[in-house]
């Protein structure tokens, strides 16, 4: 997963700024996200934050943000964005946080969790890292929603069956490790140490959603 992350990373960090569909769900997603964060003076930690977007967002509203990545291309991107926080932005994997217990006031992760290794172990990490109290924002495909399926179960299977033949144009991006319902998700979250606060569904143009018309949701979870 690293391997597209490095050889796409400016093209996927340029998506935030495109007019299509994708530009609109991540700008849409980030915005749900900062929403939910709010204004703060503590720290934040953005987890899989590819070219430091959320990370610059966070700072602006008074956050000391920090990121972790596994891609050495986007902690490159994101240290330019930021270089005034280039000491707090590393390359590492959610599984194996390197910060200290209880070290955040708040912890995002957005697009990524769905990629981790071990997500139970991920969350674990999320939990230990936040303060009591502390609330984590994070999102998570709806693999029961129209859109999601159509690209997990036709579309992406398909494209990769065309490129193992004929390899070029752009990656396909590789298959979620667990593809759990949202439901199943939470109760991941809950068995972590994680209780649920709120839940927003977004459809595949963005916009706030209902059950399984949604696309992917966007979650705030408080350390219990």
């Amino acid at each position: 997963m690293s391997d597209l992350w490095e050889a796409e990373a400016k093209r996927y960090d340029a998506g935030y700024d495109g007019e299509g569909r994708e530009g609109r769900v991540v700008r849409a997603r980030q915005a749900e996200a900062l929403a939910l964060l709010g204004d703060g003076s503590g720290r934040a930690l953005d987890i899989g934050m590819g070219g430091g977007r959320l990370c610059a967002a966070l700072a602006e509203r008074g956050w000391e943000a920090s990121g972790i990545d596994p891609s050495e291309a986007m902690v490159a991107l994101a240290r330019s964005r930021l270089p005034d926080a280039e000491e707090r932005l590393v390359v590492g994997r959610a599984e194996e946080l390197p910060f200290p217990d209880a070290s955040f006031d708040a912890v995002a992760a957005l697009g990524s969790l769905e990629y981790a290794a071990d997500l139970d172990a991920a969350l674990r990490e999320v939990f230990r890292v936040l303060r009591s109290e502390g609330r984590a924002v994070l999102s998570w495909p709806n693999f029961r929603g129209l859109t999601p399926l159509w690209r997990g179960r036709v579309l992406y299977p398909s494209l990769r069956l065309v490129k193992r033949a004929v390899p070029v144009g752009r990656p396909v991006p590789p298959p979620p490790r667990r593809a759990l319902a949202v439901e199943a998700f939470l109760e991941a979250c809950a068995a972590a140490g994680l209780a649920r606060e709120s839940v927003v569904y977004l459809d595949a143009r963005g916009k706030r959603a209902g059950g399984v018309r949604g696309s992917q949701v966007v979650c705030a979870l408080v350390r219990s």
